[in-house]
């Protein structure tokens, strides 16, 4: 997949750009749907399927004063989006002068000006520009003037179940991971790079790779099983995931996330990794001694072992049934 970071390194039009817009955090169900569509799309007319998302988010710019948890950083959406088939995207630095550009203006400077579209893909709702005053009338008439195709998805949705990545935020933040996978079509992850810890890991014969993930929204406290994927590598490594304080050697320490691979020899030091949950196994507690603590570590182990056996169900997208194509 191509990525432009910005529009300056842009040179020439694309081959028949296949276009979507959003942020497309978590890239959830819906957004697969959109996505499955103009990669198709591109491909039956030797185009090119196009994403044009924003980095940071959106809500974190507009507002700033409301606490705001992203499922996915840009380093983590890029590859994901990657491993969907996408050919290009395109990520537009989002500031406060950017949210000031007109509806009109973004039309004609970016989407013909610079990307030279032929169809651009929306969602039933979708607004844009200064104070959300575009919309799917604005443009069709500029697709007309243009030359673009306008193409509105209606909403989709799962039986009644409607797609939002706010709702999958909530579900996370409560320790809904199961509903919260089922909604993204994957495991919930977190993707970050392993920083320096305490070792004492290491010390109780289990070392930890302590994780600084670069988006925030971070299930409860509690011990998970978890799959962790190292960069280039298809095959993850089943592991042992703890999110808290480490009650049993500090009163108060600040929240780490710790994983313990199984099976794997080598330093994770430096590097970025993917670690997708599976199901908590328990959640966070004291305990009086070391030897006590290893037990539980044991058998969190072979409970982990056991949860990595069940088969991982992949995104099923909703069907077109209803839809105008």
């Amino acid at each position: 997949m191509n990525v432009f970071f910005g529009l300056r390194h842009i040179q020439r039009p694309f081959r028949r750009p296949i276009v979507t817009l959003g942020a497309f955090d978590g890239i959830h169900l819906a957004h697969r749907f959109i996505l499955h569509r103009i990669i198709q799309k591109a491909r039956r007319v030797k185009g090119t399927s196009l994403l044009v998302t924003f980095d940071p988010h959106p809500l974190k710019i507009l507002r700033p004063d409301r606490p705001f948890s992203s499922l996915t950083c840009i380093e983590h959406r890029l590859k994901i989006l990657s491993e969907l088939g996408l050919d290009t995207c395109v990520v537009l630095r989002f500031t406060k002068q950017f949210s000031r550009l007109s509806a009109k203006a973004f039309i004609e400077e970016i989407l013909v000006g610079k990307l030279g579209i032929s169809e651009l893909w929306v969602g039933f709702n979708y607004a844009f520009g200064r104070d959300r005053e575009g919309n799917i009338q604005l443009l069709k008439e500029y697709g007309k003037r243009y030359g673009f195709r306008v193409r509105q998805i209606p909403e989709v949705k799962m039986g009644k179940k409607r797609f939002s990545s706010t709702k999958i935020r909530t579900l996370i933040a409560r320790g809904d991971l199961t509903t919260a996978s089922h909604f993204l079509g994957r495991p919930y992850s977190l993707y970050g790079k392993v920083v320096k810890g305490s070792g004492r890991g290491k010390w109780l014969g289990y070392p930890t790779a302590n994780l600084k993930p670069y988006h925030e929204a971070i299930p409860p406290k509690g011990v998970y099983g978890v799959k962790v994927f190292l960069p280039h590598k298809r095959k993850g490594y089943t592991g042992i995931l703890n999110i808290g304080h480490r009650p049993t050697f500090e009163k108060r320490s600040p929240l780490t996330l710790e994983v313990h691979l199984l099976d794997f020899r080598g330093d994770l030091y430096g590097r970025k990794i993917e670690v997708a949950f599976l199901k908590k196994i328990r959640s966070e507690r004291l305990f009086s001694t070391k030897e006590a603590l290893l037990q539980r570590i044991r058998c969190d182990e072979d409970i982990a072992r056991k949860m990595a056996t069940v088969p991982v169900p992949s995104a099923v997208l909703p069907g077109r049934r209803g839809l105008p194509w």
